[in-house]
């Protein structure tokens, strides 16, 4: 409980009261007519170890705002000389559960550099978790439970995070193990977990005697603090009146309307997106749920949403479409012909999910890559080097292909780099995987990987 409370008392001395700038004056200033100096300064990400581009910059009092460039960089002109407090916003910020972040500074001669950051990982994990040096490979979620009635905070709610580590050794060969971590929440309803895998997709669930959310997928991020609030609504409940509806409208890339979309949820039927794009999921439980949508040939895209009983939640759910590489055929080699001709025989038949190397630029990381697949999750080092994958519901090793060759040793896929990548293939379910990647003993499903190097 004490590393809960330590958790919440830590964001409440980063937060910035959204209207601070103007309720806030500064002290020490200079007099009026005081002629101004120039002040720069640069807001830097401790978490991604980069500079904040786009950060909201201003000086409590004076009514002056700036944003910041791409490296980081900001000025003001003409600032009278005093002691002023300086607050920054910005999404990332918002996305670790923090309104903003301040500090207070002299102003003399403009020779002075305002340096704004968000707080390190060794620092969130030294208010939260404990004393010392954060493991290398650990990382921490937390977040606010509340009821789906009145939304009013959740004390003593269960709160459970699981997730599935996989070690290959040579000699013994693939192992799993799922795992457990539970908490509860404290008297505002919040929670906070401590030394859950940097690497591995988790999932969590919030509960109490009477009311559940549904499990929710997080995926590996690179940033190493993770919130994630949760609502909970009545578990039993079966009167269609006190549940919710979904509604809205899956498009393409574009913005157009996108028909016959799979919208799949634990909860309740599957339902499909109508000619217009437009569906409606009915007699959906009150809480927090998570919404996958599916379609052959276009990237899976998973979106939670609260609901809460007799309303109506709108959702738009942007599709994008998987990379045909058609220029890479007019040139392809017979070999490269070859496997078009299968790759895309496979992804009309839709039983699992593909992804090109267009995406693998944005991820960096293997652990980056497979986490972007739904029911897969992977085993990695700090580096992002992944040893092992796992697919499916319950989870099992998956059958491992590179360039068409089976492999029996897992720890090769520590040796590909995602730029050596041109197509992964994942089909997390034994029934699902095609002839060519089947093996006569396994009823787990496959990864099949294709480099650039075996299809030249």
């Amino acid at each position: 409980m004490q590393r809960r409370i330590k958790l919440v008392f830590f964001a409440a001395t980063l937060a910035v009261p959204r209207f601070a700038v103007a309720q806030t004056n500064p002290s020490h200033a200079g007099p009026a007519g005081t002629v101004g100096v120039p002040v720069h300064g640069i807001a830097y990400d401790s978490l991604r170890r980069e500079p904040l581009g786009d950060a909201f910059i201003a000086i409590a009092g004076l009514g002056k705002s700036t944003t910041t460039d791409a490296r980081g960089r900001f000025a003001f002109e003409n600032v009278p000389p005093g002691t002023y407090t300086f607050n920054m916003q910005h999404a990332a910020l918002d996305s670790l559960g923090l309104s903003g972040v301040a500090t207070r500074s002299t102003i003399t001669d403009g020779g002075d550099e305002i340096r704004m950051t968000v707080p390190s990982f060794a620092t969130f994990w030294h208010k939260a978790c404990a004393a010392g040096d954060p493991p290398t490979d650990s990382a921490f979620v937390y977040g606010v439970v509340r009821d789906a009635g009145r939304q009013n905070p959740v004390a003593n709610a269960t709160v459970e995070v699981t997730w599935v580590d996989v070690t290959a050794d040579k000699i013994a060969g693939i192992h799993q193990r799922r795992y457990r971590s539970q908490t509860h929440t404290d008297a505002s309803g919040t929670y906070g977990v401590c030394g859950v895998p940097a690497a591995i997709g988790i999932r969590v669930q919030a509960s109490n005697d009477s009311a559940v959310s549904g499990l929710i997928d997080l995926p590996p991020r690179d940033v190493r603090v993770r919130r994630r609030d949760l609502v909970i609504g009545a578990s039993a409940e079966t009167d269609s009146t006190k549940r919710g509806t979904i509604v809205g409208e899956v498009t393409d890339g574009a913005g157009h309307a996108f028909p016959n979309a799979r919208l799949v949820m634990d909860e309740v039927p599957e339902v499909r997106s109508g000619a217009d794009g437009h569906f409606v999921i009915r007699n959906v439980p009150a809480g927090t749920r998570q919404v996958e949508v599916l379609s052959v040939g276009m990237a899976p895209a998973v979106m939670t949403v609260d609901v809460a009983a007799h309303d109506t939640v709108p959702l738009t759910i942007p599709l994008r479409r998987v990379t045909t590489l058609d220029a890479m055929r007019v040139t392809a080699s017979a070999r490269q012909r070859q496997f078009y001709r299968a790759f895309d025989e496979r992804r009309r038949l839709g039983f699992g999910y593909t992804m090109d190397s267009t995406e693998f630029q944005k991820r960096g990381t293997l652990a980056a890559v497979f986490g972007g697949f739904p029911s897969t999750q992977v085993q990695a080092d700090p580096h992002g080097r992944v040893k092992a994958v796992v697919v499916g519901t319950p989870p099992c090793p998956a059958i491992l292909w590179i360039d068409g060759v089976r492999q029996f040793d897992q720890f090769a896929l520590s040796e590909v780099h995602p730029d050596e990548l041109a197509v992964v293939e994942v089909y997390p379910h034994g029934l699902s995987v095609p002839a060519e990647f089947m093996t006569a003993k396994s009823k787990c499903g496959a990864v099949a990987i294709w480099t650039k190097r075996g299809l030249k």
